[in-house]
């Protein structure tokens, strides 16, 4: 790989996943691990903005076997990941398709074959069974109710669009 290894993802509990992840700031990287994730049946898509403008600043994909962090700012051309997001044999998972759809929109990226973790999360989970209350389905609630997870939200409204990251 020509780009460089950006981190480890590594956190309590022991069971969660350490997946090297890589920093994607060229088109020749981009076509690089673009072609490794068209090798698998499901990515996960995250996309950061900018608060007020919705400007993409940071796309996240991950695959069973690493992440990728791409920066859009350094990209010219997407063309070899829209043949990855728009294959309908890859699943794209995402909390708010619907967000990161709008935003690939913006690249000429169509995603095709979506799970969207709120639409599911909502139709699963709609009251508490013991209060009768209406449960809550932002990303980190949701990790939390499924894998007992906790996330930490705490760079969501961060300025994405400051270099470096």
């Amino acid at each position: 790989m020509t780009s460089r290894q950006y981190s480890e993802f590594d956190s309590s509990p022991e069971s969660q996943l350490k997946l090297p992840i890589y920093w994607v700031n060229s088109d020749e990287e981009l076509e690089e691990y673009s072609e490794r994730l068209g090798s698998f049946s499901e990515l996960g898509v995250d996309c950061e903005t900018t608060l007020y403008t919705q400007q993409m600043c940071l796309l996240q994909i991950a695959c069973r076997e690493f992440i990728v962090l791409i920066d859009p700012f350094e990209i010219s051309n997407f063309s070899p990941l829209q043949m990855v997001l728009e294959n309908p044999e890859i699943t794209v998972i995402a909390h708010s398709a619907s967000f990161e759809k709008r935003q690939l929109a913006k690249y000429d990226i169509d995603i095709n074959a979506v799970y969207d973790t709120l639409k599911i999360s909502r139709k699963l989970y709609k009251n508490d069974k013991h209060t009768g209350l209406k449960l809550k389905h932002s990303l980190g609630v949701v990790c939390k109710r499924i894998l007992n997870m906790s996330m930490d939200k705490g760079e969501q409204t961060s300025d994405w669009s400051r270099r470096p990251l």
